[in-house]
């Protein structure tokens, strides 16, 4: 399931790119609030937002900041996006909201992953939103709602 789930992401993912780097968060743009999009079925249903392409081989950068190791992709809702990785190092995951206008962040929350699994390079999960509510699932089975802190699990590994 996860071999699928990651080929999907990556495709959702590529998706993605397209829509922060030709900075469309100018306008009103849709959400992207769970792996998917709004119907999970990977169909971007805006219009309007690019006429064409540029003809050069890379997309103009609107904004970039520093993320770790992780196979998940974003979420964008109400003007954020939402991305999960690994600190390798520090033995943490962690969620970051970052301001898609900008790509500073607005606040994480991390937490020790001890990982003890193949493919260590991070955690899988797209964050879902739900209203003002972030969901995340980590690698290792530690779920979170950070933002409200309502709740917090370890799935059994």
């Amino acid at each position: 399931m996860f071999r699928k789930l990651h080929a999907n992401s990556l495709v959702g993912l590529a998706g993605l790119f397209v829509f922060l780097s030709v900075g469309i968060f100018d306008v009103t743009a849709d959400d992207w609030p769970q792996w998917g999009g709004p119907q999970r079925d990977l169909v971007w249903r805006e219009t309007g937002i690019v006429d064409q392409l540029p003809d050069s081989d890379t997309l103009p950068r609107v904004w970039s900041t520093p993320i770790s190791e992780g196979y998940g992709g974003p979420s964008v809702a109400d003007g954020r996006v939402y991305v999960m990785d690994r600190l390798r190092k520090e033995q943490r995951e962690r969620v970051l909201c970052l301001d898609a206008a900008t790509g500073k962040v607005i606040w994480r929350h991390d937490y020790e992953a001890r990982y003890s699994i193949s493919y260590p390079a991070g955690p899988r999960c797209t964050p879902v939103i739900d209203n003002d509510r972030v969901y995340i699932v980590g690698a290792v089975g530690h779920m979170f709602c950070p933002q409200r802190r309502r709740w917090s699990s370890r799935l059994a590994a």
